[in-house]
């Protein structure tokens, strides 16, 4: 098959890359040819694949105009794909839909062939945009009911979410989520520094991630007296909240905030803390999703707290190693690493369990196969 995958996204400035690198080598591995295109911030990075793989659109310089330009680009992509390159597959995120979907038309019309496939990676995240943005979102997703050959979600519970109210709708979908890379993420030995029970977070350190609360909840652990230190990885979004509490509780020496590191280095600070936690709140735009984190942390044989939402829920179960806190409120929190504490001396049997749980499920292989097949059988049809 010729796979072209088009995505509105700074790939040097995602911290969640793999998800499109790691599918993209393992559906080339399987023997397809594939193209990605995309954009960049500051530089072009390729992620061990090749110049001919991942394709950078260029941004316009003016700030205000980037995103038009952007679209206008890829919608002219478009339209050279149908009537030059061909391919077999044509797989686009929900904002290349939106303006891309007249050259879908043209295709229909003066070919016929290529299927278009709308992927859904997320749900716009913003909670102070989201109504407007959701709107948009809803536009996009109804022109891909009427004009796209299939619909992949991340998880179950975005398909039951998104079908809810959509009538006589027979579309193909299949659902691919997260994974992860199990020669990258194994189980080491922990080579903690310090006797501390170490928490750990990394991803978008933000308000709405529930950030602050797992913050505030170590400052009432320490004043507990239980020994813990505090581990964040990311990209600070609400600095001044997030460094305010700290500073103004005095947590420096028990709370740090580093900036992102690559990819190869973060299951060695994994395997450094005792118990990750994913403190993702019940808004929808987290109740959908697949943390790519999770999968992270369980392969890397740790058990974890996290909020009782499906995104954690529909992965977990009632695994032994899964420890639910009811909200993402500091309270909720507490109360899920207590209990986890007080079961510490079986993190290592649990740990063992997570592991195999999560290769048996979440591999990016398992994932990649997930989509090749379903893209093999409408490429069939």
């Amino acid at each position: 098959m010729r796979i072209i995958w088009q995505e509105y996204k700074l790939l040097d400035k995602s911290t969640n890359h793999s998800t499109e690198t790691e599918i993209i080598r393992h559906i080339k591995n399987n023997g397809h040819d594939i193209r990605y295109y995309c954009s960049y911030k500051y530089r072009k990075l390729y992620f061990g694949l090749d110049k001919n793989t991942i394709h950078y659109i260029n941004l316009a310089k003016i700030k205000t105009i980037r995103s038009i330009v952007f679209l206008f680009k890829l919608f002219s992509l478009n339209i050279y794909l149908t009537f030059f390159l061909k391919p077999n597959v044509v797989i686009l995120d929900y904002m290349v839909l939106l303006v891309s979907w007249p050259s879908i038309l043209f295709s229909k019309i003066f070919d016929g062939s290529i299927k278009y496939i709308l992927d859904i990676r997320t749900l716009p995240v913003n909670k102070e945009r989201f109504k407007t943005e959701f709107k948009i979102f809803q536009l996009s997703f109804r022109i891909a009911c009427k004009f796209c050959d299939g619909i992949s979600f991340i998880t179950p519970f975005m398909k039951e979410f998104l079908l809810a109210n959509v009538k006589h709708i027979n579309l193909p979908t299949v659902i691919w989520s997260s994974g992860f890379n199990e020669h990258l993420f194994r189980p080491t030995e922990n080579h903690k520094r310090t006797k501390d029970f170490v928490l750990f977070y990394h991803g978008g350190l933000s308000l709405s991630r529930g950030v602050l609360e797992l913050i505030k909840v170590t400052k009432y652990l320490k004043d507990d007296g239980l020994p813990v230190k505090l581990k964040l990885i990311g990209n600070i979004v609400d600095q001044e909240k997030l460094y305010g509490f700290i500073h103004e509780n005095r947590m420096e020496d028990y709370c740090n905030i580093s900036a992102p590191v690559e990819i190869e280095k973060i299951p060695g600070l994994i395997a450094e803390c005792d118990l990750p936690v994913v403190p993702l709140s019940h808004f929808i735009g987290w109740r959908v999703s697949s943390p790519l984190k999770l999968m992270e942390y369980l392969a890397m044989g740790k058990c974890v707290v996290a909020t009782d939402i499906e995104a954690h829920r529909d992965v977990m179960g009632s695994m032994p190693f899964a420890f639910y806190a009811k909200s993402e409120k500091a309270e909720d929190l507490k109360e899920a690493i207590e209990l986890a504490y007080e079961n510490k001396h079986q993190f290592n049997e649990y740990g063992k369990l997570a592991r195999r749980f999560v290769l048996e499920k979440y591999t990016w292989r398992i994932q990649a196969n997930n989509l090749i097949n379903f893209l093999d059988n409408l490429n069939n049809e």
